[in-house]
């Protein structure tokens, strides 16, 4: 198995190595691990059970208890190992834990409860261990009640998108308001000057080129400069009031919704 792997990892060696774009968005893909407390705030009751069910494990050593074993102890260690995709391990990592906790509830809580209580015990573990798994969606409506960004798109943001969707072709790159831009690329199919934190190459440096061509104290020069060094086509502004002065830049609207506006951009000199 490992052999007929092995071509694909050589060719992904290969081309991370000697293509700009993917060298560039490999570096600045990091996902670090948490720190430990977090990984056990985040299983809670689960990991608790999971160390009853270790211990055992560690003492019965059945084969199926040293699976167990030695899959939790490499995950371990690899969420630490030196590598810049160490949270990546953590996928998967509840099976072994959620295998473990079963075994201890099995060996060491279900013997110390009485037969007639069973039932209520372990609906009462199931109900606490569900509290994490109902804590994400929760918390997700309760951004979208707020309407927070990004959870939320605004009408003018989806009017904007489909007007590009139908108006425009994938080659042509937009600029957009940090927190509009992640929109575009997914759907009006765009090319934006940033978007992501990780997918765009440069992240940091262009989101702090983006934030300035949407400042007040920016001048018309540097946001000329910034347009045509990126041959931005469209500009998405959301606040009409942050620039006043388009046609100076070369902008001519084109779209408009309740307040966000969409100007094409003329080539510069």
């Amino acid at each position: 198995m490992a052999l007929g792997a092995a071509p694909i990892i050589v060719y992904d060696l290969y081309a991370f190595s000697t293509n700009f774009a993917l060298s560039a968005w490999s570096a600045q893909n990091l996902t670090l691990s948490l720190p430990p407390w977090d990984y056990a705030l985040g299983y809670g009751l689960v990991l608790l059970l999971a160390i009853g069910g270790l211990v055992f494990a560690l003492r019965r050593r059945q084969a199926t208890d040293l699976f167990l074993i030695a899959w939790v102890g490499s995950v371990v260690v690899l969420l630490y190992l030196p590598f810049a995709l160490q949270r990546r391990f953590i996928t998967g990592f509840h099976v072994p834990l959620v295998l473990l906790a079963a075994l201890s509830l099995e060996q060491i809580v279900w013997p110390r409860v009485r037969a007639k209580r069973r039932g209520l015990v372990t609906g009462v573990i199931v109900a606490f261990t569900a509290l994490t798994s109902v804590f994400v969606p929760v918390m997700a409506v309760a951004g979208m009640v707020q309407r927070e960004n990004p959870l939320v798109m605004s009408s003018d943001e989806i009017a904007a998108c489909d007007w590009l969707a139908e108006h425009t072709a994938w080659t042509d790159t937009v600029l957009a308001p940090v927190e509009s831009a992640q929109f575009i690329p997914a759907w009006a199919g765009n090319r934006t000057v940033y978007g992501h934190p990780f997918e765009t190459i440069d992240a940091a440096a262009k989101e702090a080129e983006v934030v300035r061509f949407f400042s007040p104290d920016a001048s018309n020069g540097d946001r000329r400069a910034l347009l045509d060094r990126y041959g931005v086509r469209y500009v998405l502004i959301i606040d009409p009031d942050t620039i006043e002065d388009a046609d100076s830049l070369g902008l001519v609207l084109v779209w408009s919704g309740n307040e966000a506006e969409i100007y094409e951009a003329e080539p510069g000199p």
